[in-house]
Protein backbone atom coordinates (compact mmCIF):
# COMPACT_ATOMS: atom_id res chain seq x y z
CA UNK A 1 0.00 0.00 0.00
CA UNK A 2 2.81 2.15 0.72
CA UNK A 3 4.64 1.97 -2.30
CA UNK A 4 1.63 2.44 -4.31
CA UNK A 5 0.90 5.59 -2.60
CA UNK A 6 4.56 6.88 -3.22
CA UNK A 7 4.61 5.68 -6.88
CA UNK A 8 1.21 7.93 -7.25
CA UNK A 9 2.44 10.71 -5.26
CA UNK A 10 5.72 10.54 -7.92
CA UNK A 11 3.33 9.94 -10.63
CA UNK A 12 1.44 13.24 -9.32
CA UNK A 13 4.26 15.46 -9.30
CA UNK A 14 6.66 13.91 -12.98
CA UNK A 15 4.07 14.54 -16.10
CA UNK A 16 6.79 13.10 -18.45
CA UNK A 17 9.53 10.22 -18.55
CA UNK A 18 12.98 10.88 -16.99
CA UNK A 19 15.50 11.95 -19.68
CA UNK A 20 19.10 11.06 -18.76
CA UNK A 21 22.02 11.51 -20.22
CA UNK A 22 25.16 9.60 -19.66
CA UNK A 23 28.79 10.31 -20.49
CA UNK A 24 32.57 10.81 -20.17
CA UNK A 25 35.92 10.59 -20.98
CA UNK A 26 39.00 8.32 -20.80
CA UNK A 27 42.52 9.67 -20.62
CA UNK A 28 45.77 8.39 -20.92
CA UNK A 29 49.44 10.52 -20.81
CA UNK A 30 52.59 11.86 -19.25
CA UNK A 31 53.15 14.20 -16.21
CA UNK A 32 56.21 16.02 -15.70
CA UNK A 33 56.06 17.10 -12.04
CA UNK A 34 58.50 20.10 -10.82
CA UNK A 35 60.62 18.96 -8.03
CA UNK A 36 59.26 15.16 -8.12
CA UNK A 37 59.69 11.95 -11.17
CA UNK A 38 57.98 12.15 -14.08
CA UNK A 39 55.28 9.26 -14.95
CA UNK A 40 52.47 8.14 -16.86
CA UNK A 41 49.11 7.82 -15.71
CA UNK A 42 45.42 7.84 -16.85
CA UNK A 43 42.33 10.05 -16.24
CA UNK A 44 38.55 8.65 -16.29
CA UNK A 45 35.63 11.00 -15.48
CA UNK A 46 32.13 9.94 -15.68
CA UNK A 47 29.52 12.27 -15.90
CA UNK A 48 25.24 11.76 -15.27
CA UNK A 49 22.29 14.06 -15.73
CA UNK A 50 19.00 13.49 -15.79
CA UNK A 51 15.61 15.93 -15.89
CA UNK A 52 11.93 15.43 -15.91
CA UNK A 53 9.02 17.76 -16.48
CA UNK A 54 6.53 18.35 -13.88
CA UNK A 55 2.72 18.76 -13.96
CA UNK A 56 3.68 22.57 -13.26
CA UNK A 57 5.59 22.86 -16.27
CA UNK A 58 8.41 23.09 -14.10
CA UNK A 59 12.02 20.54 -14.53
CA UNK A 60 13.25 18.59 -12.07
CA UNK A 61 17.22 18.02 -12.79
CA UNK A 62 20.20 16.02 -11.43
CA UNK A 63 24.12 16.63 -11.98
CA UNK A 64 26.89 14.08 -11.15
CA UNK A 65 30.34 13.51 -12.24
CA UNK A 66 32.51 10.96 -10.58
CA UNK A 67 36.83 10.84 -11.27
CA UNK A 68 39.38 8.87 -11.18
CA UNK A 69 42.98 9.17 -11.58
CA UNK A 70 46.14 8.18 -9.81
CA UNK A 71 47.66 11.21 -10.84
CA UNK A 72 45.05 14.27 -10.52
CA UNK A 73 41.35 14.54 -9.69
CA UNK A 74 39.83 17.44 -10.99
CA UNK A 75 42.84 19.52 -11.25
CA UNK A 76 45.52 18.81 -8.23
CA UNK A 77 45.81 15.31 -6.64
CA UNK A 78 43.27 12.39 -5.79
CA UNK A 79 42.63 8.99 -6.23
CA UNK A 80 38.44 8.91 -6.62
CA UNK A 81 35.83 11.53 -6.00
CA UNK A 82 32.68 13.51 -6.60
CA UNK A 83 31.96 16.48 -8.48
CA UNK A 84 29.41 18.72 -9.98
CA UNK A 85 26.86 17.08 -7.80
CA UNK A 86 23.75 19.49 -7.81
CA UNK A 87 20.00 18.38 -7.71
CA UNK A 88 17.40 21.10 -8.64
CA UNK A 89 14.28 22.23 -9.90
CA UNK A 90 13.92 25.04 -12.38
CA UNK A 91 10.96 27.05 -14.66
CA UNK A 92 9.45 30.12 -14.70
CA UNK A 93 10.24 31.23 -11.09
CA UNK A 94 14.22 30.61 -11.84
CA UNK A 95 16.34 27.96 -10.91
CA UNK A 96 16.69 26.70 -7.37
CA UNK A 97 19.35 24.34 -6.77
CA UNK A 98 20.78 22.37 -3.69
CA UNK A 99 24.90 21.40 -4.01
CA UNK A 100 27.56 22.41 -6.72
CA UNK A 101 25.68 24.95 -7.73
CA UNK A 102 28.64 27.79 -8.03
CA UNK A 103 29.28 30.83 -6.13
CA UNK A 104 27.14 34.31 -6.80
CA UNK A 105 30.95 35.29 -7.16
CA UNK A 106 31.63 33.22 -10.06
CA UNK A 107 29.18 35.90 -12.16
CA UNK A 108 32.52 38.61 -12.24
CA UNK A 109 35.26 36.56 -12.06
CA UNK A 110 35.30 36.42 -15.95
CA UNK A 111 38.76 35.18 -16.17
CA UNK A 112 38.70 32.22 -14.30
CA UNK A 113 38.43 30.93 -11.02
CA UNK A 114 38.49 33.62 -8.94
CA UNK A 115 39.95 31.54 -6.04
CA UNK A 116 43.02 30.05 -7.64
CA UNK A 117 43.69 30.20 -11.23
CA UNK A 118 45.27 26.83 -11.54
CA UNK A 119 42.69 24.93 -9.07
CA UNK A 120 38.96 25.43 -11.26
CA UNK A 121 36.06 26.32 -9.60
CA UNK A 122 35.46 25.35 -5.87
CA UNK A 123 33.28 22.73 -4.92
CA UNK A 124 30.23 23.72 -3.16
CA UNK A 125 27.20 22.09 -0.91
CA UNK A 126 25.01 25.76 -1.51
CA UNK A 127 21.34 26.17 -1.32
CA UNK A 128 21.41 28.67 -4.45
CA UNK A 129 18.90 30.70 -6.32
CA UNK A 130 19.34 32.00 -10.36
CA UNK A 131 17.15 33.88 -12.69
CA UNK A 132 17.51 36.54 -15.26
CA UNK A 133 15.64 40.02 -16.37
CA UNK A 134 15.91 42.16 -19.19
CA UNK A 135 18.83 40.43 -20.10
CA UNK A 136 20.49 40.52 -16.49
CA UNK A 137 21.32 37.35 -14.60
CA UNK A 138 21.69 37.62 -11.02
CA UNK A 139 22.69 34.18 -8.32
CA UNK A 140 22.62 34.17 -4.36
CA UNK A 141 23.75 31.57 -2.58
CA UNK A 142 24.15 30.16 0.79
CA UNK A 143 26.94 27.68 1.60
CA UNK A 144 26.76 25.87 5.07
CA UNK A 145 29.69 24.32 4.60
CA UNK A 146 32.08 26.79 3.69
CA UNK A 147 34.83 25.38 1.11
CA UNK A 148 35.55 21.55 2.23
CA UNK A 149 33.93 18.97 -0.01
CA UNK A 150 35.24 16.18 1.99
CA UNK A 151 32.90 17.24 4.96
CA UNK A 152 29.84 18.60 3.47
CA UNK A 153 27.38 20.92 6.09
CA UNK A 154 29.68 20.63 8.71
CA UNK A 155 31.66 24.34 8.71
CA UNK A 156 29.30 26.47 10.44
CA UNK A 157 31.15 29.41 9.14
CA UNK A 158 29.81 29.33 5.84
CA UNK A 159 29.96 31.59 2.35
CA UNK A 160 27.20 33.60 1.69
CA UNK A 161 26.94 35.17 -1.93
CA UNK A 162 25.94 37.57 -4.62
CA UNK A 163 25.99 38.40 -7.79
CA UNK A 164 24.89 39.89 -11.39
CA UNK A 165 26.16 39.18 -14.74
CA UNK A 166 24.54 41.27 -18.29
CA UNK A 167 25.85 41.50 -21.91
CA UNK A 168 25.91 44.68 -23.46
CA UNK A 169 26.82 45.91 -26.77
CA UNK A 170 28.60 42.54 -27.22
CA UNK A 171 30.88 43.13 -23.90
CA UNK A 172 29.94 40.74 -21.01
CA UNK A 173 30.16 42.46 -17.12
CA UNK A 174 29.90 40.63 -13.42
CA UNK A 175 29.80 41.74 -10.13
CA UNK A 176 29.98 39.37 -7.45
CA UNK A 177 30.43 39.55 -3.56
CA UNK A 178 30.78 37.05 -1.21
CA UNK A 179 31.24 37.73 2.61
CA UNK A 180 33.82 40.64 2.82
CA UNK A 181 35.26 39.64 -0.53
CA UNK A 182 34.31 41.24 -4.39
CA UNK A 183 34.99 40.49 -8.01
CA UNK A 184 34.57 42.53 -10.95
CA UNK A 185 35.18 41.75 -14.56
CA UNK A 186 34.53 41.81 -18.33
CA UNK A 187 34.79 39.67 -21.48
CA UNK A 188 35.08 40.28 -25.68
CA UNK A 189 35.33 38.24 -28.25
CA UNK A 190 37.42 39.50 -31.49
CA UNK A 191 36.17 36.54 -34.14
CA UNK A 192 38.21 33.66 -33.06
CA UNK A 193 40.19 35.35 -29.54
CA UNK A 194 38.63 35.74 -26.45
CA UNK A 195 39.92 38.34 -23.85
CA UNK A 196 38.37 38.55 -20.15
CA UNK A 197 39.74 39.97 -17.21
CA UNK A 198 38.60 40.38 -13.64
CA UNK A 199 39.90 41.91 -10.10
CA UNK A 200 39.42 40.62 -6.87
CA UNK A 201 39.37 42.78 -3.50
CA UNK A 202 40.59 40.20 -0.33
CA UNK A 203 38.90 41.50 2.94
CA UNK A 204 40.80 39.10 4.48
CA UNK A 205 44.12 40.18 3.13
CA UNK A 206 43.63 43.45 2.29
CA UNK A 207 44.82 43.40 -1.14
CA UNK A 208 43.93 42.82 -4.76
CA UNK A 209 44.90 40.01 -7.23
CA UNK A 210 44.10 40.84 -11.08
CA UNK A 211 43.48 37.65 -13.35
CA UNK A 212 43.44 37.97 -17.34
CA UNK A 213 42.76 35.20 -19.39
CA UNK A 214 43.27 34.80 -23.67
CA UNK A 215 41.65 32.19 -25.34
CA UNK A 216 41.63 31.46 -28.83
CA UNK A 217 39.49 28.64 -30.91
CA UNK A 218 39.65 27.55 -34.54
CA UNK A 219 38.55 24.31 -36.34
CA UNK A 220 40.33 21.60 -34.66
CA UNK A 221 42.20 23.50 -32.35
CA UNK A 222 41.78 25.71 -28.88
CA UNK A 223 44.26 27.28 -26.19
CA UNK A 224 44.06 29.63 -23.77
CA UNK A 225 46.32 31.23 -21.08
CA UNK A 226 45.85 33.08 -17.94
CA UNK A 227 47.78 34.79 -15.61
CA UNK A 228 46.57 36.15 -11.60
CA UNK A 229 48.90 37.99 -9.98
CA UNK A 230 48.09 39.43 -6.10
CA UNK A 231 49.56 42.58 -5.95
CA UNK A 232 50.70 43.03 -2.15
CA UNK A 233 51.70 39.32 -1.62
CA UNK A 234 53.71 39.83 -4.86
CA UNK A 235 52.72 36.12 -6.18
CA UNK A 236 51.87 35.72 -10.10
CA UNK A 237 50.10 32.12 -11.32
CA UNK A 238 49.45 30.71 -14.63
CA UNK A 239 47.90 28.34 -16.38
CA UNK A 240 48.53 27.08 -20.19
CA UNK A 241 46.05 25.04 -22.28
CA UNK A 242 46.23 23.66 -25.80
CA UNK A 243 43.35 21.44 -27.24
CA UNK A 244 43.61 19.72 -30.64
CA UNK A 245 40.98 17.71 -31.88
CA UNK A 246 41.33 14.67 -33.64
CA UNK A 247 38.01 13.52 -34.61
CA UNK A 248 35.24 10.93 -33.04
CA UNK A 249 35.95 12.26 -29.29
CA UNK A 250 39.34 11.99 -29.48
CA UNK A 251 41.81 14.77 -28.75
CA UNK A 252 45.56 15.66 -27.75
CA UNK A 253 45.54 18.28 -24.30
CA UNK A 254 48.76 20.27 -23.30
CA UNK A 255 48.98 21.82 -19.72
CA UNK A 256 51.65 23.86 -18.30
CA UNK A 257 50.96 25.21 -15.28
CA UNK A 258 53.18 27.43 -13.17
CA UNK A 259 53.78 29.92 -9.80
CA UNK A 260 56.56 31.54 -8.58
CA UNK A 261 55.59 30.69 -4.84
CA UNK A 262 58.28 28.72 -4.02
CA UNK A 263 59.81 29.26 -8.03
CA UNK A 264 59.15 26.72 -10.51
CA UNK A 265 56.81 25.00 -12.52
CA UNK A 266 54.45 22.66 -11.11
CA UNK A 267 53.45 20.52 -13.40
CA UNK A 268 53.64 19.88 -17.18
CA UNK A 269 50.94 17.19 -18.42
CA UNK A 270 50.38 15.78 -21.99
CA UNK A 271 46.91 13.69 -22.55
CA UNK A 272 45.44 11.48 -25.15
CA UNK A 273 41.73 11.56 -24.02
CA UNK A 274 38.76 10.30 -25.77
CA UNK A 275 35.32 11.31 -25.08
CA UNK A 276 32.22 9.00 -25.04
Amino acid sequence: MKKTLIAMAVAGVVSAPVHADVGGSIAYGYWDVDGGDSTMGGVIVLNGSGEATTNGGSTVYGNVSLSSSGQELGNWGGSMGLTGVVVGIKGDFGNVSLGDGGSGAHLGQLAGDRWDVTDGARYRHAIGYTNSFEGITFRVTSDPSSDDATTPLVDESGVNSFGLQGTFGGVTVGFGQEDDDSVIGASMSFGDIGLAIHQVSWDATDDTSLAIKVSYSAGAVSASYVTDTMDDADITKSQLDVSYDLGGGAAIKLRNRAADVGGGTEYTRILLSVGF
